[in-house]
């Protein structure tokens, strides 16, 4: 059996591409990367990966990637704006709140989910 994983990109990115690729079938990867930035997911969590690892990911078809969550911090607390795609919010909160009773986050007193329907 075979198994695929393909991220989702960027459509635009993508067809912008494309046109090139049929202008000029010898473009070289760095081109197309300039143009294609990397995955583009649905969640506003940021891809930290550098854009040379990204590249070598392209280049060879094979490869991860990594992803952080957005937040601020507000008037000292932490607000999680998106998670990493696939990630589920409950077993954050439920990690975090393991490190705090193993008294591994001194820092944070309180934790709490305000998420709703409209702010997931």
């Amino acid at each position: 059996g075979m198994a695929t994983d393909i991220p989702p990109h960027n459509l635009k990115e993508i067809s912008d591409a494309c046109i090139l690729l049929l202008e000029n079938s010898r473009t070289p990867l760095e081109a197309l990367c300039e143009i294609v930035k990397g995955p583009d997911y649905p969640s506003a969590a940021e891809i930290i990966t550098p854009p040379e690892d990204l590249q070598k990911m392209y280049a060879l078809g094979t490869g991860s990637f990594r992803m952080r969550a957005d937040y601020t911090v507000e008037n000292g607390e932490i607000v999680i704006h998106a998670l990493p795609y696939q990630v589920s919010g409950a077993r954050v909160l439920e990690q975090i709140a393991q490190q705090m009773q193993a008294k591994k986050l001194p820092m944070l007193e309180d934790l709490r989910d305000e998420s709703d329907h409209e702010n997931p």
